[in-house]
């Protein structure tokens, strides 16, 4: 276990750590398709088929019951554009009343012709075979382990959390750190109560578009999103891991996980657009972070925020151009901010409208 009684330097580290613990993790509960470690463990070499997680599917035709979500909704019109175009900001875990959504929300995915998400989450998830080999990148190949990557108290400290969480064995430390990462979050969401992925925003919708045959488009190749995450610098990923690991502050793991969440959730929920923006994009003081560490967040919001949403937008403006109704559903944060999907498309002559629920 991760030991508490550390000397100053090491404690103003951690509070540096947390930070950027919830920083790093908002990110990916917002914008990441679904994690790499859909796996609860792995077989004795890193290159064979890991024990993947089931995913519970919706059985029920019932919409879901409970409080209606009225997350943030952006109606696209304007600029020679005739047809339905819509913008819903997803959160990829929830509880079990996350989709039960006005009418105005479901109307517009029935005019629609399209779904246009991430990733094919459902559909990427039956394909063992591609998820083993997506898996590659995130390899050391040189001959090399994480242990020569990382720093000692680091991986020690990581080892131990993973047994806790009945995730380690030795062929782990074949893999990269932001791999390992990505298994503690899994695991993490996995024993959570509340919040699950089977509940996710896009998860639901690809469910209801398969039901009804709707066509549906894939913004993302994930086997380069995963590519691109596992050539991220070794220091840039080590930051990742150690973010995570000595982010908690007791040995309640999953309670802290759903207290980190509960904040987001709920502005997520409300369509909370000042908390949201308060939440993603409030800047921490730079003076706390090394001039190494800063140069790292920016490599990983480059790789995370900046190059998928320039691509995000293009395919958005292409759909435009060429008149196709499309439900845009993508991670919360590619919606928001300067870069992001509503301000671009504003500044490209289109009337991006919030919608008002009755």
């Amino acid at each position: 276990m991760v030991q508490c009684n550390r000397t100053e330097n090491q404690t103003k580290k951690e509070e540096r750590i947390k930070i950027m613990k919830r920083i790093v993790s908002l990110v990916l509960l917002l914008c990441l398709v679904f994690s790499l470690a859909a796996c609860t463990g792995t077989t004795e070499t890193p290159t064979t088929e890991p024990q993947q997680q089931t995913t519970t599917q919706p059985t029920t035709e019932q919409e879901p019951q409970g409080e209606v979500s009225t997350p943030l909704f952006w109606k696209v019109s304007g600029n020679g554009y005739e047809g339905e175009f819509y913008l819903l900001g997803s959160i990829h875990v929830g509880t079990d009343d996350t989709n039960n959504y006005p009418k105005q929300i479901l109307d517009a995915f029935e005019k629609c012709t399209a779904l246009a998400v991430e990733s094919d989450i459902v559909a990427i998830e039956k394909d063992t075979a591609a998820l083993i080999e997506s898996m590659k990148p995130f390899v050391y190949s040189d001959g090399t382990t994480i242990k020569d990557h990382i720093d000692k108290e680091l991986y020690d400290d990581a080892v131990a959390l993973m047994t806790e969480l009945g995730i380690y064995n030795f062929a782990m430390d074949y893999y990269k750190p932001t791999f390992w990462d990505s298994m503690i979050s899994s695991m993490l969401a996995d024993r959570s109560k509340n919040y699950k992925i089977d509940n996710g925003v896009d998860r639901w919708f690809l469910n209801k578009a398969k039901k009804t045959n709707k066509d549906i488009i894939e913004l993302e190749d994930y086997k380069k999103t995963y590519a691109d995450e596992a050539a991220l610098s070794d220091k840039t990923q080590e930051l990742i891991l150690e973010s995570d690991v000595h982010g908690f502050e007791t040995d309640d793991y999953v309670k802290e996980y759903e207290e980190s969440i509960k904040e987001l959730f709920e502005a997520w929920k409300k369509g909370d657009l000042t908390k949201m923006e308060e939440i993603l994009f409030t800047k921490a003081d730079e003076s706390e972070y090394t001039e190494e560490e800063i140069k790292c967040a920016e490599e990983y919001n480059k790789f995370i925020m900046t190059d998928r949403n320039a691509e995000m937008v293009k395919k958005a403006l292409d759909f435009l151009k060429n008149g196709k109704s499309v439900f845009y559903v993508v991670g919360e944060a590619h919606m928001l901010g300067d870069d992001g999907l509503v301000n671009k498309l504003t500044e490209a002559g289109y009337t991006v409208e919030l919608v008002k629920f009755d």
